[in-house]
């Protein structure tokens, strides 16, 4: 993107975390750094932009106030932080944006509303209207009533999927972090990337945490001896039992197994399991299998789901050819994942993960939520891995 197209957007998405608003955990919201992005952003709609603020901070802006000197690791500690917090920060905002004649909005949303359709959509006519009515939205996480989304989540993503959610021309992200680097900065030997091309560029950088207020993580590694076996390479391959499935939905669809139902069951994780190392092999390898249900690869579907999986495939395949003419491309927008569970069956074990996100079936529009679970399974000899045996539409 140049830097004309950058400066001439017509409606950008800017997303500003807890530490370029806090400080260090457990200082005040600091003004004047909100009327520093206030008055960024009342720059752009005065060229006629218009303007949605993703903010990070109300976690951090309400440790302060709580007594709190570093962020609590307890869930309930945080929600109650975020309670009072948010709206500490939302009079900030308001304040600050009154000095240019403009109100500020607050929206606030978790990954579900932006997953689910009913939710997606309704987000979306709120967040149209509101930009229709010269309102700059401020949207945070629910981070009260939230828990996944505080525990793992990250506004960055929300912002991501916020700039999808309203068609967004440009998204960008403000961070007290000075650069993009190939590793956490603090590491040594970190080096800056100056440009990111395409994604394949950076497919080897190693994640780090959140910025100085944020929500701590850590960078982790795959280990395919914890799951059992060559996962990190082949995570869905071996046999195992047939899952019933249901009717075809009335048109062909463009979705691989969507149409498949997995049954019901009780779940847990055994100890010691990579459920972060899984859980990344698994989102890598619905994008490898979605890609190879486009171009109708049987050989590439037949190494990553069951023999009964792969002729239900066939059946959906055939059909789509009868119903849709040319080729099916499918674009993986955005996806998260969550392993609910492993369950042993005796002989081999059986994983269930939830996948959601956004992916887009026609070029000319834009994407659509998902919602679904595969169930996959292994046997315990460890001679082979993972298979896609089923599929759940959730939505």
């Amino acid at each position: 993107m140049s830097r004309a197209q950058i400066t001439s957007a017509k409606r950008i998405v800017i997303k500003i975390g807890s530490s370029s608003l806090t400080g260090k955990a457990g200082s005040a919201l600091d003004a004047a750094a909100v009327n520093k992005l206030v008055d960024v952003v009342a720059a752009c709609k005065k060229r006629g932009a218009e303007v949605v603020v993703v903010s990070s901070g109300a976690i951090a802006a309400g440790l302060a106030p709580l007594g709190l000197t570093t962020r609590p690791k307890d869930l309930a500690t945080q929600q109650a932080a975020a309670s009072v917090g948010q709206g500490l920060l939302v009079a900030q905002y308001t304040q600050s944006f009154a000095r240019h004649s403009i109100t500020a909005s607050q929206v606030l949303l978790t990954t579900e509303d932006v997953v689910r359709r009913s939710h997606y959509q309704n987000a979306q006519r709120t967040l149209y209207k509101l930009l229709q009515l010269g309102v700059v939205p401020i949207i945070n996480e629910n981070d009260s009533v939230g828990t996944q989304e505080i525990r793992f989540g990250d506004n960055d993503r929300l912002a991501a999927l916020v700039a999808l959610l309203i068609g967004a021309d440009l998204l960008v992200l403000v961070s007290d972090i000075d650069a993009l680097y190939d590793a956490p900065p603090t590491q040594a030997g970190a080096q800056r990337i100056h440009e990111v091309s395409t994604v394949a560029e950076i497919e080897g950088v190693t994640l780090g945490g959140a910025g100085s207020a944020g929500n701590p993580d850590h960078a982790s590694q795959y280990n395919p001896a914890k799951v059992g076996n060559d996962a990190s390479a082949r995570p869905w391959e071996n046999p195992s039992a047939p899952y019933p499935s249901q009717p075809a939905p009335n048109r062909a669809t463009a979705r691989i197994g969507s149409s498949l139902m997995g049954s019901g069951q009780n779940w847990s994780i055994p100890e010691g399991f990579d459920v972060q190392g899984f859980v990344q092999s698994a989102k890598q390898n619905f994008i490898n299998l979605q890609a190879a249900w486009d171009r109708s690869d049987i050989s590439a579907l037949r190494v990553m789901m069951t023999d009964d999986m792969l002729l239900e495939i066939q059946s959906q395949l055939a059909e789509r050819e009868q119903m849709v003419s040319g080729p099916n491309t499918t674009e993986v927008v955005m996806l998260e994942a969550q392993l609910l569970g492993i369950e042993d069956l005796g002989e081999g074990y059986m994983a269930s993960i939830e996948f959601s996100g956004l992916i887009r079936e026609d070029a000319t529009a834009g994407p659509s939520p998902f919602r679904e679970v595969w169930n996959m399974t292994k046997p315990k000899n460890g001679q082979i891995g993972w298979l896609v045996a089923g599929v759940q539409a959730l939505q």
